[in-house]
């Protein structure tokens, strides 16, 4: 299990915000990146079982943020495009933390699922979940 710990900061706009390391925001952007690899190539398959993977991937779910730009629930697919999006290429630098929440679920599920799935389309890929876990002996400054 990789675990991210973070500090807790709370916005102006009464959001909290986890502050994590820049190693550990690397490895998240890393496996958010192997995961859209991984099921993009999974994508061709025409094996039943693995189509069930790419559908739960791909299809909107209401327990996922809701896009107000597109009106319509996000699907893990788009919460993940969307995650990498804001790290590498806007002005996200800390993980909101309702965000970590479904971070944490398409990051552990796909790394069940895929394990399941028993197909080895990247063999030198991190198999492990992850854990974000507050850092209480952090001190403040």
């Amino acid at each position: 299990m990789y675990i991210i710990e973070y500090q807790t900061k709370v916005t102006n706009s009464n959001n909290t915000y986890y502050q994590i390391e820049k190693q550990d925001k690397d490895w998240l952007i890393a496996k958010l990146i192997q995961i859209s690899a991984y099921m993009n190539e999974l994508a061709l398959s025409k094996d039943p079982d693995y189509k069930l993977f790419v559908k739960w991937y791909t299809t909107p779910d209401k327990l996922l943020p809701y896009s107000s730009q597109f009106r319509r629930s996000n699907s893990p697919q788009s919460f993940v495009a969307g995650t990498i999006n804001n790290l590498l290429y806007g002005s996200q630098s800390d993980i909101a933390e309702s965000q970590a929440k479904h971070l944490s679920f398409i990051i552990n599920s796909f790394t069940d699922l895929s394990s399941e799935a028993g197909i080895e389309l990247q063999k030198n890929s991190d198999k492990q979940p992850v854990l974000f876990q507050h850092n209480v002996w952090e001190i403040s400054k």
